[in-house]
């Protein structure tokens, strides 16, 4: 019987075997999880709720649980750079925004994150309203 493999995301190895397990998954997945991931850091903490909400999210557009905790995986260790290094998230907020722009269906999941853990936060609000200006 196979024995379940635990990756320490800390380490360079595991997180290299994480971001090529997540881009397997083609670029909507992979931006998506960027997605993700600036949504549940936005207000600078990371609640359960909006983690159930991602996968919940992520179990819909891939139809297999494994998927999605591969996903989540790397939804958790771009978590864990946040609060590391507040730039990689500035910088992926950007990216985020970049996203929206270009394809504004993908702005569906950063509203379920927003609204998962039932308060609307300035942060929250100042994205979406930086959002409306740019569409």
């Amino acid at each position: 019987m196979p024995t379940e493999t635990v990756i320490d995301t800390t380490s360079f190895l595991g997180k290299c075997y994480i971001h090529w397990k997540t881009r397997n998954y083609g670029r909507k997945i992979e931006a998506v999880s960027l997605l993700l991931a600036v949504a549940i850091f936005m207000n600078k903490k990371v609640y359960e709720e909006e983690l159930a909400s991602a996968s919940k999210y992520l179990l819909e557009l891939l139809k297999d649980e494994g998927d999605v905790n591969n996903v989540m995986d790397y939804v958790k260790m771009k978590l864990g750079s946040y609060q590391e290094d507040n730039q990689a998230w500035l910088e992926d907020r950007q990216e985020a925004f970049n996203l929206i722009v270009k394809n504004e269906d993908l702005y569906g999941c950063m509203i379920d994150i927003f609204n998962s853990d039932n308060s609307f936060d300035e942060s929250e609000k100042l994205f979406e309203e930086a959002l409306k200006r740019l569409l």
